[in-house]
């Protein structure tokens, strides 16, 4: 008789947990708080999939059809705000990368779960445990302020990074690049990458208080953009002003020390966002959430035992994804330095640097370590 599991939370990392389990002849049930995403809805954002995201799709049986939704694409180069180019774009595989609209790759990944047999309940909310259906196994996959991970570790909470991003998407003209591009000021990183559609993604991220809002969100990222030598400025006004988010970027501390727990009696691992999330510079968010998934995958084939499946599954990913959280702060504390000698150094490291070893880091961090291959 197949087991059963619940995950909580049907957005990137949950829907990839639940073709991962479908996948281990699980009964899926995905509980989520929001509405059904509308397939037609204008809004919302584009997201980027890394070489390691890409790899790990591999093993989800989805690395194609993303790849085919989207735009395959690469990191180009860094700019400052006065156009001065500071890296050239990669040529070496730890460059590549696929943009894609978050809506169309929710679409495919729920598509994916449905095919195999998951059911997705959406407008329910979860308030404790005993909300739940009974299950062999749970999955907390319901984002950085997870309710599942309050049940097991309620010391852990995001802390605010000191900086605020508007994004948008819009209809790509003769002036989007076909590549990454990204500009940095003081205190300031804003980039736009093609994605499906023909369309753009742009994001403007700004040292600024918590809670700090505007009547018109979008005059204002025209006008935090407006000085830069860069073509997001002329984007920003072509797209729709009710669509332009505004959001505070929280990330979580690195304290947990494992991603696993029986405290509420089910067997439970968090993924995605509610186990590690991350500063958005390293553009590692999906591409980790999906290394979570394949990483399941693979050892709930491997392991009858859960309690060993819950150690392999922490000694995998736990070190790795903190290691990539680090490493994304640290950026952003590099890509967003907001006074005169701090933006020179900037300056100075990104200029002086070969885009080679640039290249040569990025492939040796963000190689996926494939459970199959690591023992």
């Amino acid at each position: 008789m197949s087991k059963s599991a619940t995950v909580v939370g049907a957005g990137i990392a949950g829907l990839a947990a639940a073709i991962a389990l479908a996948e281990c002849d699980y009964r899926v049930t995905v509980i989520e708080r929001g509405k059904k995403p509308d397939p037609e809805s204008p809004g919302g954002a584009g997201v980027g999939i890394s070489s390691n995201g890409l790899d790990a799709l591999a093993e989800l049986g989805m690395k194609g059809e993303v790849q085919r939704a989207g735009v395959r694409t690469r990191i180009g180069s860094i700019y400052t705000d006065a156009g001065l180019q500071l890296s050239r774009p990669t040529t070496t595989g730890a460059g590549r990368f696929v943009g894609i609209h978050r809506q169309t790759l929710l679409q495919l990944l729920t598509d994916r779960a449905e095919d195999l047999g998951a059911t997705i309940e959406y407008e329910k909310v979860i308030r404790s445990d005993a909300d739940l259906p009974e299950a062999d196994l749970l999955i907390g996959a319901d984002g950085i302020r997870s309710t599942v991970r309050k049940w097991s570790f309620p010391k852990v909470r995001p802390d605010y990074s000191g900086a605020t991003c508007w994004r948008g998407v819009v209809e790509a003209d003769e002036l989007t690049p076909d590549q990454l591009e990204v500009w940095v000021g003081r205190g300031t990183e804003a980039g736009i990458v093609p994605i499906d559609g023909g369309r753009a993604y742009w994001y403007i991220s700004v040292k600024a208080p918590m809670g700090d809002k505007s009547d018109d969100e979008a005059t204002l990222a025209a006008e935090t953009i407006g000085p830069f030598d860069s073509p997001i400025y002329e984007h920003v006004l072509a797209t729709e002003p009710a669509s332009v988010m505004r959001d505070d970027i929280h990330y979580l501390p690195t304290g947990l020390k494992r991603f696993t727990s029986t405290r509420t009696g089910t067997p439970t691992i968090l993924v995605g966002d509610a186990a590690h999330a991350a500063m958005p510079n390293a553009g590692q968010g999906v591409s980790q959430a999906f290394e979570d998934a394949a990483t399941l995958k693979i050892l709930l084939a491997r392991h009858r035992n859960i309690d060993n499946m819950l150690a392999a599954y922490d000694e995998h990913r736990v070190e790795r994804s903190q290691k990539i959280q680090q490493q994304s702060f640290d950026l952003f504390n590099l890509m967003q330095a907001n006074n005169s000698i701090s933006s020179a150094v900037r300056n100075g490291v990104l200029k002086t640097v070969p885009t080679l070893v640039q290249e040569l880091v990025v492939d040796w961090n963000m190689r996926w370590p494939n459970p199959r291959i690591r023992n």
